[in-house]
């Protein structure tokens, strides 16, 4: 029997049989294991990293599929979209800007900065938010400086206008806290406002769940009943 080589590494060389058999491996939806779903995602950032043209088409149709509520391929949809951002193909700033209503949780953040991440998508981000299928405060911070900071006119004008600069938060940290701790006790939170603002902020180094990156602690049971 002959020896394959792994198909991340076939991949990687470009191999055109690699390429056919992970882009198929993206796109099927029925394998739904832990393991299966794990293999899929490392499929899918493979494929972010070695950016291939004729893959776009499949990665928007996982990064935009129809997803339910605690869908276990979430975090293969959301490694799709990040994918993307190694692309210029226009179609991937139109198709993601018309799905953003219908997404929620790390998949719309992970769209939103999708379109941030690009000169010729960041005016369709600002016309979501002109439009209100956007909300301003949901676009991170630093996103939103480097938008206003854009020379393009089309871009830092709007976003000056659109995305205006968050106000400096006045107090020590422990008054923040106290702040914190009263805005949590009248009422349940939102979990999607939450998972959003993980991603957006946390995941780049510390892992909850099968999101995020393994450079910080893994936050999964990490004083989940502390509230301070």
């Amino acid at each position: 029997m002959l020896f394959r080589s792994p198909l991340a590494f076939r991949l990687r060389r470009r191999d055109p049989e690699a390429i056919r058999e992970a882009i198929d491996a993206a796109a099927d939806e029925t394998k739904t294991k832990p393991e299966d779903v794990e293999r899929r995602l490392a499929l899918v950032r493979t494929l972010g990293e070695v950016r291939l043209p004729e893959t776009v088409p499949t990665l928007l149709a996982v990064g935009l599929a129809t997803g339910k509520t605690g869908d276990s391929a979430t975090g293969v949809r959301v490694a799709a979209l990040a994918a993307l951002a190694g692309h210029d193909d226009p179609r991937i700033g139109r198709e993601v800007a018309a799905a953003v209503p219908t997404l929620q949780g790390s998949r719309r953040m992970a769209a939103l900065l999708l379109l941030a991440s690009r000169d010729a998508w960041s005016p369709l981000l600002l016309d979501a938010v002109a439009a209100g299928s956007v909300q301003a405060v949901e676009i991170p911070e630093e996103t939103a400086t480097r938008l206003r900071g854009s020379s393009r006119s089309e871009i830092g004008p709007r976003a000056a206008k659109l995305l205006p600069p968050v106000a400096a938060v006045a107090g020590s940290p422990r008054q923040r806290v106290e702040a914190i701790k009263a805005i949590l006790a009248t009422g349940q939170g939102n979990p999607y406002a939450g998972e959003s603002h993980f991603v957006a902020k946390c995941s780049q180094c510390h892992r909850m769940f099968h999101k995020g990156a393994a450079v910080g602690p893994d936050l999964t049971t990490y004083q989940r009943d502390n509230q301070i």
